[in-house]
């Protein structure tokens, strides 16, 4: 009893000393105070606890420490040995280490797009987990012909993507009739008793629809303000999208849109399958890599690029585009500017008039360290000889049709991509396009199948090399722009609207 009291003791005064280690921004020495007091921890249970403390010390500065995989493995195999409360709190611990963005978010690979059914196998073999996630196949929703149809968009908080698509449906069906609202408009002030925490929204989809239809007042007031609806199509893949897909919905078409990010993180696997009748992914390589990485989504999925409506980008180039390189966006690592710096540099070799234009802001304030380490990165290359002078960064511009007339190359150097608007936006513009063959998801077909083959590099030099073969020998724009015509905001509407109907194949 002596020696337990003593060590609860030492374990406080260790999560006090970590705590204050990583507010001053020592995450080794954090994780070492925790990893030496899991060494002489009373029980397994709680090294295990102690050693996945640890990791995240570490996972939050963007490191990714060794044997992390072990240590999953460790806390599913407690999970399952466990009562289910403890149970449901292990496994969100062991998702905490297997999403961690660092993990995925941080450099030029994911252990997700490595191997995705390596990356689910320690979950697939824990009870615990497969119970969780278990239901039934997707829903199935007879059409709903071409009669009025009430529309509830739903999003946690962001309805960039959604707006262009819903203007672009009204345009060809005057019949649908659009709500847009956030999760703050329905929650209001009791938003922070809502499960929206990983650890609630494990409890939540570990329980019974029937008895949260009882007892759980999120559930109410979240049913209450859907269930009038014909259609709710939940944009983004995350927290909203898990509460709506454990509704009880019989009569509504319920739509998620997934993009990017969500992929790598725990939502996709929390979705109840049998409470959704359609997952709207918006490229080839992102469809085939979900359907790999929960194989109980494929019956659901349907893919339907981003709306982007190509005559708004038209118009004739300024004498500056000749040898204007432009990046629309670069805030995160997985948009490596670093690859469209080191392309600049190679242009320049041969030509000093090169210069490239960064549109879009940095990592905001309270961005992850390896965020800000990455731009600083970034920032340290632009100031390099071989291309410093030659770099603008604009910042945050709403006006991209106004910043692309002085593009002449529109670039990706994107490491993964959903989509990538801002690839077409300059193809309509008649910029010349240079597209990364995305190594993140190179398997998956990257950007193969989207845009244009002969647009699509691997290396700066290649890039390079395509410019001074191609752009400065008279391209033709207008066939560039008939090869991407599919994605254009009267083809992706008219998509769209058939899975609102419930007529998608």
């Amino acid at each position: 009893m002596k020696s337990t009291l003593a060590f609860r003791m030492r374990k406080r005064r260790a999560l006090g000393a970590a705590r204050a280690l990583e507010q001053a921004g020592d995450h080794a020495g954090a994780a070492a105070t925790l990893t030496t007091l899991a060494h002489s921890a009373p029980d397994q249970a709680t090294a295990i606890e102690l050693s996945a403390l640890a990791a995240e010390c570490l996972l939050r500065a963007g490191d990714v420490p060794a044997g992390i995989v072990d240590l999953i493995r460790e806390l599913l195999t407690l999970a399952d040995e466990s009562a289910p409360e403890e149970s449901l709190k292990l496994l969100t611990r062991a998702c905490s280490l297997a999403f961690a963005p660092s993990r995925h978010l941080a450099g030029k690979t994911s252990p997700i797009c490595t191997d995705p059914e390596a990356f689910m196998a320690p979950f697939q073999a824990s009870p615990s987990w497969t119970n969780l996630t278990a239901s039934g196949p997707p829903r199935t929703t007879s059409p709903r012909g071409d009669g009025p149809l009430s529309v509830l968009v739903l999003a946690d908080s962001d309805h960039r993507f959604s707006r262009p698509l819903i203007d672009a449906m009204k345009t060809i069906d005057s019949t649908l009739d659009f709500t847009v609202r956030t999760l703050d408009d329905i929650a209001g002030s009791s938003k922070s008793s809502w499960p929206l925490r990983p650890f609630e929204q494990i409890q939540a989809r570990s329980k019974d629809a029937d008895t949260m239809n009882v007892s759980e007042a999120w559930y109410r007031t979240l049913l209450e303000a859907v269930e009038g609806f014909d259609v709710v199509w939940v944009e983004w893949c995350q927290r909203t999208a898990v509460l709506v897909s454990l509704l009880d919905l019989p009569h509504a078409n319920v739509v998620i849109r997934l993009h990017s990010f969500e992929a790598f993180t725990v939502f996709p696997h929390l979705l109840k399958t049998s409470g959704i009748n359609s997952l709207v992914t918006v490229s080839p390589a992102l469809d085939s890599l979900i359907n790999r990485l929960r194989p109980a989504l494929a019956p659901a999925s349907v893919m339907i690029p981003n709306v982007v409506e190509l005559s708004k980008f038209a118009g004739q180039k300024s004498d500056r585009s000749a040898h204007t390189l432009g990046l629309i966006g670069w805030n995160a690592p997985d948009k490596d500017a670093v690859w469209a710096l080191e392309l600049l540099a190679q242009l320049r070799q041969v030509d000093p008039r090169w210069e490239l234009v960064i549109a879009g802001e940095g990592p905001a304030d309270n961005a992850h360290s390896y965020e800000k380490n990455y731009e600083a990165t970034v920032r340290a290359r632009a100031d390099q000889p071989d291309v410093a002078g030659a770099v603008t960064f604009l910042g945050q511009r709403d006006d991209i049709a106004v910043v692309l007339h002085d593009v002449g190359v529109i670039v990706s150097s994107s490491v993964r991509e959903s989509f990538h608007v801002a690839v077409a936006e300059g193809i309509a513009s008649g910029a010349f396009p240079v597209i990364r063959d995305w190594p993140g998801l190179a398997q998956f077909g990257g950007p193969h199948g989207t845009w244009p083959e002969g647009s699509i590099v691997s290396t700066p030099e290649q890039g390079a090399e395509l410019i001074q073969r191609e752009f400065n020998s008279h391209y033709d724009a207008e066939s560039l722009l008939a090869q991407i015509s599919a994605l254009d905001s009267s083809t992706t509407a008219h998509a769209m609207r058939a899975v609102l109907r419930g007529n998608s194949s």
